[in-house]
């Protein structure tokens, strides 16, 4: 869990920052040429890192056979390290238990924006409930002031509160002041405002807008540029708005508009009046006639992909993904025992392979001398904050530079920092006592043998630290028969 929190904590993160790099890049180039189109790729933009996130987390990284080599001829040994290694038993809270108290925080953000939401859907229902139908009368002003090619689903009524004319609902409803019906032209400018916005399907595209900024409730980027869509398609209403009227209508129209924003919009409103840059932009764009230029519009939407989808790429680095266990191939040890031994070390071979069970190893020297048990291999009831529940190892507390010891005669075939790939383990040391029996030792300060290197029981082989992901000076200790963690305490002595 607390893996997948800092998947969506770091794509969070990611889409932040990705959402505001494109809004000053849109808003500042050329805001009032920029087609809803091109703000709706904005929005998908803006958010692709954080979708991308958990599709990053749940597609596993490719396992590598954990080979178990049963022979005692160690130059014959291969240093196998797990390609998909689980984080240690102990994690640094500072990391985890932030992704986590971010999971919590934005639950509890989301539960707020949920209510407000509602809060706004039982205003546009009371509004749509004070709402009444036209009369005879207003029937046939609104037969003169329609549009030709208006959807047959949309539905008008008639607000004797309401100062400005509205479009709102996922089935469009349009809502008209009485006081609208005294100014034929207003009445007809108002009409097919609407009317186009309800064509256009605007209204349905703002609640989709509505309601990703409810889900996201923290992403100030993603409301910007909301804010600007809305602009966009109060522009290219405008435009089509003055297709339906006429050029010549572009002076009234602007003055009707003008009237309108001057008047207090509702809460539940679709299309409510904007800040002064938004307006004067609106206005500037009705009386020139500007429309969007599809050239710079594509130019604009190359620019966000080639700033989104690296960044996206990028947090794959930073995020973990889940574990897989491996598959482990048994291969059968093959051990000449009429060869003479040639030197030392092939000596130890010969004795190593003569007294080791074919299926054990004796374990005769205690890890850490004065050393104290702070948590056991097993499911923990009360692990540390975003710890596994599970504990793959047992963890002995001592003071930095204590000793660690082998605890049987064995070859090092992995001493340096990280494990799998992993740097949460810190400096870890790996020893092989053929048979297929390992042990892992995570979290040194330092090592005291090289890789290649043969140790005896009793030697040391590093010292005590606090590297990696680890809330204190411990080692983590681990028993692998063919890749598979056993409890340490059931074989090395001083563990329990």
């Amino acid at each position: 869990m607390a893996d997948f929190a800092q998947a969506l904590t770091i794509g969070g993160l990611t889409s932040l920052a990705a959402g505001a790099i494109i809004w000053l890049v849109f808003s500042r180039s050329m805001s009032a040429g920029t087609s809803p189109a091109t703000w709706r790729l904005a929005r998908l933009a803006c958010l692709m890192p954080l979708m991308a996130a958990p599709l990053i987390y749940l597609v596993p990284e490719p396992a590598v056979p954990l080979t178990a080599i049963g022979t005692a001829d160690h130059s014959a040994l291969v240093d196998v390290v797990p390609a998909s290694e689980p984080a240690p038993a102990i994690v640094t809270p500072h990391l985890a238990v932030s992704a986590v108290t971010w999971v919590k925080i934005y639950l509890a953000g989301l539960l707020v924006s949920l209510i407000l939401a509602c809060r706004r859907h039982y205003q546009r229902a009371r509004l749509l409930r004070a709402c009444r139908l036209p009369d005879a009368v207003e029937c046939k002003q609104l037969e003169a002031a329609m549009p030709a090619g208006v959807p047959s689903h949309i539905r008008i009524l008639v607000s004797e509160r309401l100062p400005a004319a509205i479009l709102t609902g996922w089935f469009p409803v349009i809502i008209l002041p009485q006081s609208l019906f005294e100014n034929a032209a207003a009445l007809r400018f108002a009409v097919t405002h609407e009317c186009v916005h309800a064509r256009r399907g605007d209204e349905r595209d703002r609640l989709i807008g509505a309601a990703l900024t409810t889900l996201f409730w923290f992403h100030l980027p993603l409301k910007w540029i909301e804010q600007e869509l809305t602009t966009a398609r109060e522009l290219a209403c405008d435009a089509e708005t003055l297709d339906v009227l006429g050029s010549t209508a572009r002076p009234a129209y602007a003055a009707t508009l003008i009237d309108t924003m001057r008047l207090a919009a509702p809460a539940a409103s679709a299309f409510g009046p904007q800040d002064r840059r938004h307006r004067k932009m609106r206005i500037k764009a009705i009386l020139s006639g500007h429309r969007p230029a599809h050239f710079r519009n594509a130019i604009l939407a190359a620019s966000a992909m080639t700033a989104v989808i690296p960044m996206t790429v990028a947090q794959a680095a930073w995020i973990d993904r889940r574990d897989t266990p491996a598959p482990v191939q048994q291969i059968e040890p093959v051990i000449d025992m009429t060869a003479p031994a040639q030197s030392p070390a092939d000596g130890y071979r010969v004795e190593l392979a003569q007294n080791m069970a074919p299926v054990a190893v004796t374990f005769t020297a205690r890890p850490v001398e004065g050393g104290r048990i702070s948590s056991n291999f097993g499911h923990r009831p009360a692990q540390p904050a975003a710890a596994p529940p599970f504990h793959s190892g047992t963890d002995i507390a001592a003071p930095e530079g204590t000793a660690i010891l082998a605890p049987a005669a064995g070859r090092v075939v992995h001493a340096e920092y990280g494990y799998g790939g992993n740097q949460a383990w810190g400096n870890t040391l790996a020893l092989d006592h053929g048979n297929g029996w390992q042990t892992v030792y995570a979290h040194m300060q330092g090592f005291d043998v090289a890789p290649d290197d043969t140790v005896t029981p009793g030697q040391q082989i590093g010292r005590v630290g606090n590297t990696g992901n680890s809330t204190g000076p411990h080692v983590h200790v681990e028993v692998r028969f063919n890749g598979e963690r056993l409890d340490p305490a059931d074989h090395v002595p001083g563990l329990r």
